[in-house]
Order: structure tokens, then sequence, then C-alpha cells
């Protein structure tokens, strides 16, 4: 299982924002060295392995979620917000959940090279939508989830859906046969 390099570049660049060369400092201190210089240079076209990038969230979880909880449902949504920059950002607001929705496989693919993304709308109430997001096969962590949370609610927001819900359904960390999110919005 591996992720893409552009995910720890973004991580990278969080750790910067949000917490200066000091909190940088610390995460790369209680990483392994493998992971350290993956954090350190990360080339964005590489592929790392999974563990890694889940290694990087459980040691920012360890961190800083004393004083912050959600810290990495907050990573997730930077990282989603970070790849659809720019003229992306713009297009994503011209399209609809649905379109969204229609790519989920392709768009994880260009994250992730295990493991399958679905996604479908399974409730709809006039603008009221609920959709489903499942990712089958293997997961490298826990902490991946809640990055996929934050993920989906900013990719969600983008496309102009209001009153955004994301909740955790199923995990295979509960030994469940796959991981689901539930996601209530409203399209306009």
């Amino acid at each position: 299982m591996n992720d893409r390099g552009i995910v720890p570049r973004y991580i990278k660049r969080w750790l910067l924002d949000k917490y200066g060369e000091d909190g940088l400092s610390k995460v790369l201190n209680s990483l392994t060295p493998a992971t350290a210089e993956m954090l350190r240079n990360p080339i964005p076209h590489e592929w790392y392995p999974s563990s890694s990038v889940e290694e990087l969230y459980v040691t920012i979880h360890r961190i800083f979620a004393a004083n912050e909880p959600e810290v990495i449902y907050s990573l997730g949504y930077h990282i989603a917000e970070k790849s659809v920059k720019g003229f992306l950002n713009f297009l994503m607001r011209l399209t609809s959940v649905d379109v969204i929705i229609k790519r989920v496989k392709s768009l994880w693919r260009k994250f992730h090279d295990s493991s399958t993304a679905t996604g479908e709308i399974i409730e709809q109430n006039g603008t009221r939508k609920k959709g489903l997001f499942k990712v089958e096969g293997p997961s490298p962590g826990e902490y991946s989830c809640q990055i996929i949370t934050g993920f989906l609610e900013y990719m969600f927001v983008t496309t102009g859906a209001t009153e955004v819900k994301v909740e955790k359904k199923t995990c295979i960390h509960n030994s469940d046969p796959f991981c689901s999110w539930e996601i209530q919005f409203t399209e306009n």
C-alpha cells in the first residue's frame, strides 16, 4: 500500500503554517528515520508506504491532540483544500456533487495505489440528499479514516453544497468488512 507524495508535502506545509518550525521539528524528531526523511523532502509524484503516512498521522495526533482533539480531521480538511486550489477550485464550484460521486474511484487513485473507493446517492428529498462513500480493501490505520472525514466535508462544501454533515458509519478497524461514511447535504 502506497500513498502519493503530495500527501506528505501537504502535511509538511500544514505543520509549518499551523505550528511553525518548532511544531515541524517536534514531529520530525518523533518519527522513524525513513518517515522523517519522507516528511523532510517529500516528492509529490513519488509513492510512499501508507504505513509511513499513517505514522505521521499517529505522531501528529500524539503531539497535538491534547490541545486540539480534532487535529487529524483538520489536517484532512487542509489536504482537500490544497488538493483543489486555484482553477480546479473554480471548476469544483461549477460541478455538482453527483459528478464528484461518479469520479470518486479515479480521484481516489490519484492519492492511493491500493483499496477502492466508491460513492453513491442513497436518498433524496428535494435538494436534501444523503450519500454513501465507501473504501474497500486494506487500510493503513484508524487515523486515515479521520483524514477522509475532513477531506469529504471540504470536497462537498467546495461544490456549493450546504448543511454538510459527514458521519463515519462502518470501519474495518471495528471488524466491519469496509469503511463507510454517510454524507448528508443540501445541493443548491
